[in-house]
């Protein structure tokens, strides 16, 4: 039977349990020669670890030429299901029959809520760059056309309060655009996420559709609508989910998660994070001198004019 979304589990060179992963993503490993056709394998529905020239098939792996036939030796002493399988010194327990091993027990690295807000900032940034840019350009427009007619009527201002509706409804269409596009493609990032070194997944590691990332851009109002404490649930939650990813079942992960190389997942700050708190320090610390200054001097100038 063919079990094409099946998510697959196997053990390393290392004796490692590596998983969840995709059954191309483990014939990529095969043809690679990381695997072998005794590396062991599993996948809910099958009640113990086999070999994966059991599964090859399954797994889209062309079957090799038949060897000539030999006598197989004397079958091993049966090993109940649930017992640990010795691979090189180390043990994989073995996952549950019915259940496989949950994804919230593999090593994944969620991403916090720093490295969120500075990947919003940035994505923020650039949405704001080009919105307030194409604003210019057709208020420069309006204004001309509107010098041309020699003063405003009331026809020409309800045209002028139109076109800015429609430049406001221009960038709620781009934003969407630009968090469902990226987040739904290849990198499933946006800039800001690609630059902080994290991506979106669903709740089981997978990529999201086109309308999936949709939904989660548009859930994402209930955040914006608790006063940003929507958001900070991704300081709180066990999975770092902001109240929008509960809505639409995704996570926010390390680029690395949920890959074969799970072991270049950064647990520490990234640093363009890193780079985006000291700029962030920078700047309250400006602010904070320009309040100052902006109370001092005008209380200095009037002190000289009083003892003069």
């Amino acid at each position: 039977m063919s079990h094409p979304d099946a998510i697959w589990y196997y053990v390393d060179a290392q004796g490692q349990q590596q998983g969840p992963v995709t059954a191309q993503i483990v014939a990529g490993q095969f043809r690679l020669g990381r695997l072998t056709t005794t590396t062991l394998v599993w996948r809910e529905g099958l009640p113990t670890w086999v070999g994966l020239d059991e599964v090859r098939q399954e797994l889209g792996i062309a079957v090799a030429a038949a060897a000539p036939p030999v006598l197989p030796p004397a079958p091993p002493a049966a090993v109940p299901v649930q017992q640990p399988i010795a691979v090189r010194n180390e043990s994989v327990a073995m996952p549950s029959r019915s259940v496989a091993p949950s994804v919230g027990a593999q090593d994944i690295v969620y991403a916090g809520f720093l490295r969120r807000w500075a990947a919003l900032f940035i994505d923020s940034i650039i949405l704001s760059v080009v919105f307030y840019t194409l604003s210019m350009f057709f208020g420069m427009a309006a204004v001309f056309g509107s010098a041309g007619l020699g003063s405003l009527d009331g026809s020409s201002s309800a045209a002028l309060n139109g076109m800015f509706a429609m430049m406001y409804l221009f960038y709620f269409l781009m934003a969407g655009a630009y968090y469902s596009l990226l987040e739904s493609s290849s990198n499933q990032a946006t800039v800001g996420k690609m630059a902080l070194g994290i991506k979106v997944t669903d709740s089981n590691g997978q990529r999201l559709s086109f309308l999936h990332a949709l939904g989660r851009w548009v859930s994402a109002a209930l955040s914006y609508l608790t006063f940003y404490i929507g958001f900070f649930f991704a300081g709180w939650t066990e999975r770092k989910q902001a109240l929008h990813d509960f809505v639409a079942g995704t996570l926010v992960v390390d680029r690395w998660a949920f890959t074969d190389q799970p072991e270049k997942q950064q647990r520490q700050l990234h640093g363009c994070a890193v780079a985006f708190l000291v700029m962030m320090a920078l700047f309250a610390i400006i602010a904070v001198i320009g309040i100052l200054a902006a109370i001092a001097i005008p209380a200095y100038q009037d002190y000289v004019q009083r003892s003069s």
